[in-house]
């Protein structure tokens, strides 16, 4: 094989082998070109040295143009492939193997808010898809990989306990990183990055951290595939070894709640028994999810069905569950059964039973949980229940001597472990919320009107000027870096991400340990804080209207109260004359004493004139 070497200048042809195949050119740009034997075989008539140049170029412009077209193609052919196979997802689905997703279309349906949205069975089969295919990216993006060589065979396991004591260890100090991050306004550090951080503090030097990380890697993949209960909890949350990794989101709110139950766990009220095993009891389990969800009826009733300690059966616990809810809402049983009784026939049916735990209770029970309820009553279709037998059944005695069983435990992990399935339930249905929303355009990408439409129906308290923000951050977020539209990824992430509508977020999100985001940051400042310059002469002798700095228009006062006296600020007096001062120092009732008098004026939008004002008047007399 005979090879060709060409410059700008010049073109050296070797003349003892035929050439056919590799040719350099352009020593400025370097690249390299393979030209079939056909294209470059020079004819047998002898040519002078220009025209077999010539003939050389000729033949690499050819080339350079068949190599363009092959990328074009290439490049078009794999658009057009995407969107055929997004396109192909927007196809209804004739048939699923679908008990599954039957069963997570009731699930949804006993939340309120899955009221006003259409959900099918595909919307869960693509809401499944996302999340599966969020979870993997996730892993793959995962910085305890890169921080570390995983693949050594020879290293050897930590010990067990080594782990679960640097893992208790490490949540401790997350916990109060979170609350100074919360304090300082700052984003809070992923779960993952965090533990990095503190291996390299406890170990000092950065070959000591990987070589402890990589025995605590091994010892973690030995737990899983034991499938221990700790072991996997921990998997999880550093996202390594399991399919569905805790996001950031969840991660904060576990190392929270995970405060929360070590206190409970440390307790008085606990025995000693109870201490050593770091388990609680199941009413006080119940009572902490009901803290933790205060505002989340879905979340907390899905957590507390998941808490069944193993030596209560099912019966005995849907029964306790009851139990618990008329004791909560400070009923008796005979007081249920007459609430359930509308029709006052001293006889009810079990329909009316799974109404009235439902209207009465708040408890919504599933198909399964109502079979158990007709086990537990023993009643054929269609006969009724007495009151006398209603009572006995649900006897609030058993709760109570139920309540002092110390048997009757949840451990720590299996509390842990109930609040991250709750959490991918709740994120499966906001995204199956989400996706339904999204498909009733029936595109591929929605229109920057369209996203606004969609953004108005999940939360209409959204300011208008705040829309092209959420908008061009969608836009961000597009899975193909295109910029005409936004796609279904990216308006889940936005979504979620700015909790719009409460969606993705509940009481799972950061708002949890009160941090804010930048944005939120700002406007809670602009809508909190007022600037006001009292000299100090005068500060406390008079009555004093607010102004802001800058300007001599003072601030309006609510209508029918007192301008508010600079007295009465929880300020110090020995520093600057300017100060802040938070929304919540104006709800002082020293403010709006009615035996105090005052000349400023009042909230009717009036405006002083300029140089009139008791800070004018004072600056002049200076």
């Amino acid at each position: 094989m005979g090879a060709l070497c060409c410059t700008e200048k010049q073109v050296i042809l070797s003349s003892s082998v035929p050439m056919k195949k590799i040719i350099t050119c352009n020593a400025f740009t370097q690249t390299s070109f393979t030209i079939p034997e056909t294209i470059v075989s020079i004819p047998e008539v002898q040519n002078t040295g220009l025209e077999k140049e010539l003939y050389y170029w000729k033949n690499a412009h050819k080339l350079s143009l068949l190599q363009a077209t092959l990328r074009f193609m290439k490049r078009n052919i794999k658009a057009d492939l995407k969107e055929f196979i997004d396109r192909w997802k927007m196809v209804d689905i004739v048939e699923l193997s679908g008990s599954e997703l039957s069963g997570d279309i009731t699930m949804f349906s006993t939340d309120e808010d899955m009221q006003d949205f259409k959900i099918s069975e595909k919307n869960v089969a693509e809401a499944k898809d996302i999340i599966e295919l969020e979870n993997k990216l996730v892993l793959k993006e995962n910085p305890l990989l890169s921080y570390t060589d995983f693949s050594k065979k020879t290293e050897t396991a930590m010990a067990f306990t080594s782990v679960f004591r640097f893992f208790e260890e490490m949540m401790d100090k997350k916990y109060e990183a979170d609350v100074a991050n919360s304090l300082a306004n700052r984003p809070p550090c992923t779960l993952p990055d965090f533990f990095i951080d503190h291996l390299n503090r406890v170990y000092g030097l950065k070959k000591l951290a990987q070589k402890a990380l990589s025995q605590m890697m091994v010892s973690l993949k030995i737990l899983s595939d034991q499938n221990h209960s700790y072991g996997k909890i921990i998997c999880k949350l550093l996202q390594v070894f399991d399919p569905e990794p805790v996001p950031t989101t969840l991660a904060l709110f576990i190392t929270k709640a995970r405060i929360d139950l070590n206190k409970l766990i440390s307790s008085k009220k606990q025995g000693k028994k109870i201490k050593r095993l770091e388990e609680i009891h199941i009413i006080d389990a119940i009572n902490l999810v009901h803290n933790l969800f205060e505002n989340d009826k879905f979340s907390r009733t899905r957590t507390i069905v998941l808490l069944k300690p193993k030596l209560m059966s099912e019966e005995e616990f849907l029964l306790f569950r009851i139990c618990n809810k008329i004791v909560r809402s400070g009923q008796t049983s005979e007081i249920v059964f007459f609430m359930f009784d509308v029709e006052s026939q001293n006889e009810i049916s079990m329909d009316q039973i799974y109404e009235g735990t439902k209207k009465c209770l708040e408890m919504f029970l599933t198909p399964n949980e109502q079979k158990v309820l007709e086990k537990i009553f023993g009643q054929k279709e269609g006969s009724l229940i007495s009151r006398d037998f209603f009572c006995s059944k649900i006897n609030l005695k058993t709760y109570l001597e139920k309540i002092k069983d110390e048997s009757l435990t949840v451990s720590k992990w299996h509390f842990l472990d109930a609040l991250i399935e709750v959490y991918k339930a709740v994120q499966l249905k906001d995204t199956v919320v989400l996706t339904s929303l999204f498909q009733n355009y029936k595109k591929v990408k929605v229109s920057q009107n369209e996203f606004y439409d969609m953004i108005y129906k999940l939360d209409s308290k959204i300011l208008p000027d705040q829309y092209p923000l959420i908008y061009d951050e969608a836009l961000m977020k597009n899975s193909d870096c295109s910029l005409d539209g936004v796609t279904l990824d990216a308006f889940i992430k936005t979504v979620f991400n700015r909790a719009i509508g409460k969606r993705g977020a509940r009481d799972f999100s950061i708002l949890y340990l009160g941090v804010r985001t930048e944005e939120q940051t700002i406007e809670e400042k602009q809508k909190n804080e007022l600037i006001i310059e009292i000299p100090n002469d005068i500060r406390g002798k008079s009555p004093l209207p607010i102004y802001r700095k800058g300007s001599n228009t003072p601030v309006v006062s609510p209508v029918n109260k007192i301008v508010r006296r600079p007295s009465a600020l929880n300020i110090d007096r020995s520093k600057s004359p300017t100060f802040r001062i938070q929304k919540q120092v104006s709800n002082s009732s020293s403010f709006d004493n009615p035996s105090t008098k005052s000349n400023a004026p009042k909230g009717d939008g009036q405006k002083t004139p300029r140089g009139n004002t008791p800070l004018d008047r004072h600056k002049t007399s200076n």
